[in-house]
């Protein structure tokens, strides 16, 4: 993991807390261009052999983390570019906010810990879980929640939801047109 960089963990550490929005939607955008990238250009876990997207399936191990996954994920349902970009906007309110509503859940017995994670996702509706967050993020995870197993998320739609919002932020660049995260003031990459 130390090739990759810092974590969110890291980075939140470094910047005394919580990054402002402009950042989460620097970080969103890289994020979102990789997962679509990945999405279209290679042969996806999400298409068989045939180039048709897989069939859905239940009653599948969860996967991930569990502070992050999919609701679907959850339920133990096959996994589509949909649970990819719901586990995006967890981590992006996580990274606004410093906490999310499941946290700090104390179970030591796994299954029950997920069980429960898995009822506090479901009873917090998106919009407390959003409160006091540019309304983007809200948007962004009410319609990637909206969508059906096979369907594909508005990629561009959402880049332009955000580009929006970074440029009401005031967007920090360098010389060189590059942008300046408050974390690569104080860390210097590996």
């Amino acid at each position: 993991m130390d090739l990759l960089g810092p974590s969110l963990e890291d980075v939140m550490e470094t910047v005394g807390g919580t990054p402002n929005p402009r950042i989460s939607c620097t970080v969103r955008r890289e994020m979102t261009n990789t997962i679509s990238s990945i999405s279209s250009t290679l042969v996806s876990a999400n298409n068989t052999d045939n180039g048709k997207h897989i069939h859905f399936r239940d009653r599948k191990g969860i996967i991930g983390t569990a502070r992050y996954m999919s609701i679907n994920n959850h339920k133990g349902y096959e996994q589509s570019r949909r649970d990819d970009m719901e586990t995006l906007g967890y981590m992006l309110v996580y990274f606004l906010k410093g906490e999310l509503p499941r946290m700090g859940i104390k179970i030591k017995e796994v299954k029950e810990r997920y069980n429960q994670i898995s009822k506090v996702k479901q009873r917090t509706t998106t919009e407390s879980l959003c409160a006091d967050i540019p309304v983007e993020f809200c948007n962004y995870l009410k319609d990637i929640k909206s969508l059906e197993f096979t369907d594909e998320p508005k990629y561009r739609e959402y880049s332009a939801w955000f580009k929006r919002l970074l440029r009401k932020k005031s967007t920090n660049k360098s010389k060189e047109g590059k942008d300046i995260y408050d974390f690569n003031r104080t860390h210097q990459k590996r």
